[in-house]
C-alpha cells in the first residue's frame, strides 16, 4: 500500500516523538558508513568496533558460534573481519546493535522472543533467497539478512510507543496479514512496514534497504528491479510457514501474484528453500540468547 505525504509526515512525526525509542550507538553509524566505504580496511573496521566493547563481543560469540562453523576460533574483531568479510562483519554489527537496543524490561519477554524468532528465520531466508539467485553477490546476500531481520521493526516501535494497543492490535495477526495491517492504522494512523521504513532510514541504513521494509507487503507497489523487496517479501511468508510448523507442503497465499516471475525466484524451488531455511534457523540459538541476554 502506497504511502500519502500526509501519512509520511505522521509517520515521520511519530518515529521522531517516540521518547522511548532507543537509538543506535555512534559506532553503529560509524561502523555502517566505514563498511559501505570501498576504501576501508580491515584494520580501521576493527578499530571502530573496539570502541564498544559489548558490540565487539557480540560479534566474536556469533562469529566463533555454529553459524559460521569455523574450523579455527577468531579471538580478536580484526580477524573476523579478514575471516568472514566486512560484509558479513556488517550485518552482525547491525544484528548485534538493533538486538541490543530493544532489549530490557520495557519489552515483555515473550514478545521479544515471538519478535525476533519471526525476524531471524526471515533474516536466514531472505539471505537463502538471495544467495539462490546471486550466489557470488556476498554483499547483496548480507543486505538480504539484514533486511529480513530489520523488517519488521516497526512493530516494536508501535508496540513501544502504546504495548496494550499493540497487544490487541496483534490478535488480529491470528486472521491474517492484511486484516493485521488494517488494525495497525485503525489504531496508529499508519502501518508496521511505514514505520520500518522511516526508521531505518533516521538510522541512516541504505534507502533501498528502507524502501524493501516499507514494501514488504506489498513489493509491486514498487518498480521492477527493487529485487531486495521480492525477497524480503517471499521470506516473510516462508518465516510465517517455518514457525508455524507448516510441513513440506507451503501454500503462497499470503505471496502477491507476479512476484516469483519478476524476482527470478521459482515456486517449484520453495520446498529446497524451507529444507535450507531450517538448517541454517537451527543455529539461530546465539543470535536469541543475545535478544535474552543469556551469558
Amino acid at each position: 500500500m502506497g504511502t500519502s505525504d500526509g501519512t509520511a509526515r505522521a509517520v515521520a512525526d511519530f518515529v521522531d516523538g517516540i521518547g522511548n525509542l532507543p537509538t543506535p550507538p555512534e559506532v553503529f553509524s560509524q561502523i555502517v558508513k566505514a563498511v559501505d566505504n570501498p576504501y576501508s580496511s580491515a584494520y580501521s573496521v576493527a578499530k571502530l568496533m573496539s570502541e564498544d566493547p559489548g558490540m565487539s563481543a557480540s560479534v566474536l560469540r556469533v562469529t566463533n558460534s555454529a553459524f559460521y562453523s569455523l574450523a579455527t576460533p577468531v579471538t580478536s574483531v580484526k580477524q573476523a573481519v579478514v575471516v568472514i568479510g566486512l560484509d558479513a562483519v556488517k550485518s552482525l554489527v547491525v544484528s548485534a546493535s538493533i538486538v541490543d537496543m530493544f532489549k530490557g524490561d520495557q519489552v515483555g519477554r515473550d514478545f521479544q522472543d515471538t519478535f525476533w524468532r519471526h525476524s531471524l528465520a526471515a533474516a536466514f531466508g531472505a539471505r537463502t533467497l538471495l544467495r539462490s539467485i546471486r550466489p557470488t553477490d556476498i554483499a547483496a546476500c548480507e543486505r538480504a539478512f539484514t533486511g529480513g531481520l530489520l523488517h519488521d521493526i516497526g512493530k516494536m516501535a508501535l508496540y513501544l510507543h502504546n504495548p496494550a494497543a499493540y497487544q490487541a492490535v496483534a490478535k488480529q495477526a491470528q486472521a491474517g496479514i492484511e486484516q493485521e495491517l488494517e488494525a495497525e492504522r485503525k489504531a496508529f494512523g499508519f502501518d508496521h512496514a511505514q514505520v520500518g521504513c522511516a526508521l531505518t532510514l533516521k538510522w541512516n541504513l541504505p534507502e533501498d534497504l528502507s524502501l524493501a521494509i516499507g514494501h514488504h507487503h506489498d513489493p509491486l507497489t514498487l518498480q521492477e528491479g527493487h529485487l531486495l523487496v521480492d525477497v524480503l517479501h517471499v521470506a516473510d511468508a516462508l518465516s510465517y510457514h517455518l514457525l508455524a510448523d507448516g510441513g513440506e507442503d507451503f501454500a503462497a497465499p499470503a505471496i502477491k501474484p507476479g512476484v516469483f516471475d519478476r524476482s527470478g525466484l521459482k515456486l517449484e524451488n520453495v520446498g529446497q528453500h524451507l529444507e535450507a531455511l531450517k538448517t541454517e534457523y537451527l543455529n539461530a540459538e546465539t543470535f536469541l540468547s543475545l535478544v535474552h541476554g543469556d551469558a
